[in-house]
């Protein structure tokens, strides 16, 4: 005889992912590897959980036109940085310069791809940490000075950052909307990505994984809270 206070098991949705393996040599890239991927992936679960929600109660509500929006977000960082890529190529290929620099401490973790936008967001930081080579290439190359390197690694780090602002911004609304109308399937989706996310740090923390400089954070400062708690 079953329990009676045994509550009955509800049905589990089976969703899609593929496994997915960030790896980013430079520090500016990394800046974006850590808590900060962790947050912008949560953003964009968020926003597509709720728009759908949305879409299912509201007959003029569209779904896709939310969609569009964060994808034209991801993509118009990405033809930036592909358009810098190729311009930094064909400068180095002028300078008959081939050789790309080896860095000391990349960053690697594994996270699911759950969505497209994370899939482009993914591209979009691997091509950023390719721009940055390209960038190290022509300082050590002696084909940039120092401040000119600086410059330009800051400029680009900036509009990354505003991009990935931007979409934590939106999550944040769309989170804030989910308590707001009392949405409670939405809600529990939501605890259960922040309770993975929450999860998957405290195993890499565990593994020895230290999590990199967020951007507008002191590196130093970082590098000096890991050293004193170890």
């Amino acid at each position: 005889m079953a329990d009676p206070k045994t509550s009955p098991r509800k049905y589990a949705y089976s969703t899609p992912s593929f496994p997915g393996l960030l790896l980013l040599n430079s520090e500016q890239a990394k800046r974006f590897g850590g808590t900060e991927f962790d947050n912008v992936t949560s953003a964009l679960f968020v926003i597509d959980v709720m728009a759908r929600k949305l879409a299912r109660r509201r007959k003029n509500f569209n779904h896709q036109v939310v969609a569009d929006a964060v994808s034209k977000t991801i993509e118009k960082m990405q033809t930036e940085v592909n358009n810098e890529i190729q311009r930094m190529e064909t400068f180095l290929k002028k300078e008959g310069i081939s050789q790309r620099p080896n860095y000391s401490n990349p960053l690697e973790r594994k996270f699911n791809i759950s969505s497209p936008e994370v899939m482009r967001l993914t591209h979009l930081l691997q091509a950023f940490d390719t721009l940055i080579s390209l960038i190290d290439t022509a300082w050590l190359a002696q084909k940039l000075d120092s401040d000119e390197a600086s410059d330009f690694r800051e400029r680009k780090t900036n509009d990354m950052s505003k991009m990935v602002k931007a979409l934590i911004k939106h999550g944040a609304a769309a989170r804030a909307m989910a308590y707001a109308n009392n949405e409670v399937e939405v809600q529990k989706d939501i605890e259960k990505v922040e309770a993975q996310v929450a999860a998957d740090k405290q195993e890499r923390e565990a593994a020895g994984f230290v999590e990199p400089a967020a951007v507008g954070e002191d590196v130093a400062e970082v590098v000096e809270a890991a050293e004193s708690a170890a």
